[in-house]
């Protein structure tokens, strides 16, 4: 898989003439910010179920949907593990920074070791693959650890590249000491610029608590940081907490001695049972976020595509191609249409007709197909854009059939 920068290829004059029966050339639209979370296992949004390894994305105050599938980022990492595409397990730590197109910009630390990653590892996304941005041993020998293993359980990273970082267990530090001498413990957050020094705190497991019980009026031990980012609006550190259990998916704020951050407590998500967000990021972009209903659908099955969060009544052409490739033309929301100009990429625009959904007043659209009988194991590339300017490109995902 590659995604060299946005530069024209032998497709994109026939798919700028289809759009332009529809609108202008696409042009620059304004970011939205969203919260992106990672939750600690599977659950379900309204009538949809998510994952643990997706990541989730809820607009302020708005009802939760998947917007970084699981299928996503396996489309990410590329074949891993013989013809298949790898499945990350459970993320547990998270950052989104601005990027064209958006998976540039993606961090991501995991629960377990996995595909020589390491627990402690940042992953960032690239054009061929994912690779380790900051290893596990360089936080450890930035905080001092004594036994060299550590799990990174919270991550960010500021703009001038100092990172904001909390472990998943208490650590013994021959540099660092907490509310107890010589531990750092999960519910401190700290603070490294690489190449500038050791790591310090930022805040303690202690002052953690104090800023959730101002928050919610009433003394709370709150267990480890799971997620960390910053409000962008004022610069403030964002986080959760892995208790108490009504509020174990609510965000918090430093703000103001300690604050619920408006519209981001658990019952503004829209989760169906209880749940626990393991991962806090904040994204720059919004597009149409794409899921399907198989990651692996079988010949005879019907497979659903989904849409969430698009322009009500703005229709969306679903595209498909045998790979990622060069982005054929410059988008807003993913940043550009990043399917390889292949014969299935070309056979698929002369369906369009049969390829586009209309999004409802909600923003949802879906579309269904019957995988053939007899159909031949082959990975198929997903991605939808809008047909009304300016253009905006959802999220590209893989479908492996008949695997």
């Amino acid at each position: 898989m590659s995604i060299p920068s946005v530069r024209p290829t032998p497709w994109a004059p026939a798919l700028l003439s289809l759009l332009s029966l529809f609108g202008m050339a696409a042009t620059p639209g304004a970011a939205q910010s969203a919260l992106v979370v990672s939750t600690s296992d599977d659950g379900t949004l309204g009538s949809a179920p998510f994952r643990d390894q997706d990541l989730i994305v809820q607009p302020q105050s708005q009802a939760a949907f998947v917007g970084w599938p699981s299928e996503t980022l396996s489309a990410l990492a590329g074949e891993l593990t013989g013809s298949l595409h790898h499945v990350f397990g459970d993320v547990d730590a998270l950052h989104i920074a601005p990027a064209t197109p958006a998976h540039r910009g993606l961090y991501i630390s995991l629960t377990s070791n996995e595909n020589s990653f390491l627990d402690g590892d940042v992953l960032r996304a690239t054009d061929i693959g994912f690779e380790v941005a900051y290893s596990e041993g360089s936080f450890s020998t930035a905080a001092g650890c004594s036994d060299g293993n550590v799990d990174v359980d919270a991550f960010h990273l500021d703009p001038d590249g100092r990172l904001l970082f909390s472990f998943a267990e208490d650590e013994a530090s021959s540099t660092l000491s907490g509310d107890t001498p010589g531990v750092i413990a999960d519910g401190d957050v700290l603070s490294w610029l690489p190449g500038q020094g050791p790591a310090a705190f930022v805040l303690l497991e202690s002052q953690v608590d104090a800023l959730v019980s101002h928050a919610l009026g009433v003394a709370t031990v709150t267990g480890e940081v799971k997620g960390l980012t910053r409000d962008p609006a004022t610069g403030s550190v964002l986080f959760c907490v892995q208790s108490p259990t009504a509020h174990d998916a609510s965000v918090f704020t430093t703000d103001g001695g300690g604050a619920l951050w408006t519209g981001h407590s658990e019952s503004d998500f829209g989760f169906t049972a209880a749940a626990e967000l393991d991962a806090l990021a904040i994204t720059p972009y919004r597009w149409p976020a794409t899921t399907v209903t198989s990651e692996h659908p079988q010949p005879g099955e019907t497979i659903e595509v989904q849409v969430h969060d698009a322009e009500p009544g703005v229709p969306i052409v679903l595209l498909l191609a045998l790979d990622l490739g060069p982005a054929q033309f410059a988008c807003d929301g993913w940043g550009g249409l990043v399917l390889a100009p292949d014969a299935l990429f070309g056979a698929s625009l002369k369906l369009l007709p049969f390829r586009t959904v209309v999004p409802d007043a909600f923003g949802q659209a879906s579309l269904g197909s019957v995988i053939p009988l007899g159909a031949s194991p082959v990975d198929l590339y997903l991605q939808g854009v809008s047909l009304l300017a300016p253009h905006v490109a959802g999220n590209p995902l893989v479908v492996e059939v008949a695997q």
